[in-house]
């Protein structure tokens, strides 16, 4: 689902002049795992046409990109004070965050995964309305709303 959210932000047409989406798959300390994530997104090449470039990187040194920032982060591994961290580092950037895990929507992280009978995406709507990135009508409709 990451690359449908990636797709899925209206910031993406916004900016004709973008040269690349470069995402960060991030982790505490299992390095190798986090990198077979990126092998697998790498395998996409390119969201709307745009070339997708996938790094690996631990979440101690996210703070350090703050004046260069990512299109999106994927959340590989955590722990519960990186949440947090991650969450504020993506508003504070409009960065588009995405966790995989139970609950991290929850604490501001901006999308993730809703199982029912489905999968569907879950989004954190107060997230969504603290960042200027905006995502589709359509992808909305279909997604799971947390409200907090």
């Amino acid at each position: 689902l990451f690359p449908s959210v990636l797709a899925a932000s209206q910031s993406l047409e916004n900016e004709s002049a973008m040269h690349n989406v470069r995402v960060f798959i991030v982790y505490r300390d299992d390095e190798n795992s986090a990198w077979d994530l990126a092998e697998t997104l790498r395998s996409i090449e390119a969201i709307k046409g745009i070339p997708l470039i996938v790094e690996t990187l631990p979440i101690a040194l996210l703070p350090l990109y703050s004046s260069n920032p990512p299109f999106g982060i994927f959340i590989a591994q955590r722990n519960e004070t990186d949440v947090e961290l991650i969450a504020h580092f993506g508003r504070q950037h409009n960065v588009i965050t995405f966790s995989p895990f139970r609950g991290d929507v929850e604490k501001g992280i901006l999308a993730g995964i809703e199982i029912s009978d489905r999968i569907l995406p879950y989004i954190n709507r107060e997230t969504l309305a603290a960042l200027p990135v905006g995502l589709k009508a359509f992808f909305l409709k279909v997604a799971e709303i947390y409200e907090p």
